[in-house]
């Protein structure tokens, strides 16, 4: 069994952060933080212009959740 982890990599202005836990329909809180803390650096990054989620699963198929930055936007607000 593989341990909890959350890791990111950065190619090409895009950032793919990755997170996995043993248990299916939730995270623990130490997860869950480290997960915020690398989505929140990399929406700070400016050399970051899409995140990509992605949950590994043993289970089925996964599709990554992908969110663009707007950074155009004068008052810096992000959306999906």
């Amino acid at each position: 069994m593989t341990d909890p982890y959350v890791k990111q990599i950065i190619e090409n202005e895009v950032a793919y952060i990755e997170f996995y836990h043993p248990t299916h329909n939730s995270l623990p809180g130490n997860i869950l933080l480290e997960l915020v803390e690398v989505i929140t650096n990399a929406g700070e990054n400016d050399q970051i212009k899409v995140i990509v989620l992605k949950r590994i699963e043993k289970q089925s198929c996964q599709a990554p959740l992908i969110l663009s930055l707007y950074r155009d936007r004068p008052n810096k607000n992000y959306g999906i």
